[in-house]
């Protein structure tokens, strides 16, 4: 039989789970749907866990065909969407901040490569020129409050079901710099995404993926939490540190394959998003940071 330890993450009222799965190498041969007619051998979390990582290794033969035409550049309507929401933004938004200048506005992550899947979301980011030059760490923290301030902006647009996150970056940011970015100012290929073959298995990014979600419980589980569950300003500016280490490891890849996203490194990255690990740690972060 199969064996599950299912790892709860707190205060976050039960809806979202890590998983921790041993003895899988049956269950991975399974599809989605022998899955489902095998529920003997395979439990819904273990299911729910195969799900994700089929989804994070789907490797398709051509770009988003709703979002890129035949000649790989953005299909005209997407185009015209695209640059109206920018607009929006910038009008009811950016307009309070006129010495930032705009470099330029750029669509990157998986919906840019050939590993989308339908739960992929638009990543759209405006580049902006750095606003303190000699100081990184007050020019960061003023891009934190920029992308707060859009974080609660009155609309969340979609296109083809897929999200739109706009967010605000400088050009030394990770997502800016890696593979696969797509310039909506000048409509054309910044980086052009390349499609290649994972060269890992399932199995072992399920392996993987464990050892580096064990250590970032072990090393979390460090850190007390007050009564709202919230950490100390100390301790969430270290575990922030460590988190964007573990995305700083999964673009550097990039150093060592044409495509990053075909890396271990990234997809531990993405698989940690897509089980809601990455993504609630830095909400306690945020919230930590900013309690009163």
């Amino acid at each position: 039989m199969t064996m599950l330890v299912k790892y709860n993450i707190p205060d976050y009222n039960n809806l979202h789970t890590a998983y921790k799965i041993n003895n899988m190498d049956y269950a991975f041969n399974l599809s989605d749907s022998e899955c489902e007619q095998e529920s003997e051998f395979v439990t819904p979390y273990e299911q729910e866990f195969i799900s994700k990582i089929n989804h994070v290794l789907q490797n398709n033969k051509s770009l988003a065909p709703n979002i890129f035409g035949t000649d790989n550049l953005l299909l005209e309507d997407i185009h015209k969407k695209l640059m109206m929401i920018f607009n929006n933004i910038k009008k009811r938004f950016l307009v309070f901040f006129p010495k930032i200048k705009i470099l330029d506005v750029v669509i990157t992550g998986s919906i840019c490569s050939y590993i989308y899947n339908q739960d992929s979301d638009i990543d759209v980011f405006i580049v902006v020129e750095d606003i303190v030059p000699d100081n990184y760490n007050l020019t960061d923290r003023f891009v934190s409050i920029l992308n707060l301030f859009l974080s609660i902006v009155d609309f969340k647009p979609s296109i083809h079901g897929y999200n739109i996150d706009m967010g605000v970056l400088l050009p030394t940011s990770d997502q800016v710099k890696c593979r696969n970015k797509y310039s909506l100012l000048q409509n054309k290929w910044l980086s052009e995404p390349v499609r290649q073959e994972f060269a890992f298995s399932s199995e072992e990014l399920r392996s993987e993926y464990i050892k580096e979600y064990d250590k970032l419980i072990r090393y979390i589980s460090k850190f007390p939490r007050n009564e709202k569950g919230l950490f100390t300003i100390g301790a969430a500016r270290k575990i922030d540190n460590y988190l964007l280490d573990i995305r700083h490891k999964a673009f550097d890849a990039k150093e060592y394959f044409k495509a990053h996203e075909y890396s271990l490194e990234y997809n531990i990255y993405r698989l940690l998003k897509h089980c809601y690990v990455y993504g609630y740690y830095r909400k306690i972060i945020e919230q930590s940071l900013n309690q009163v």
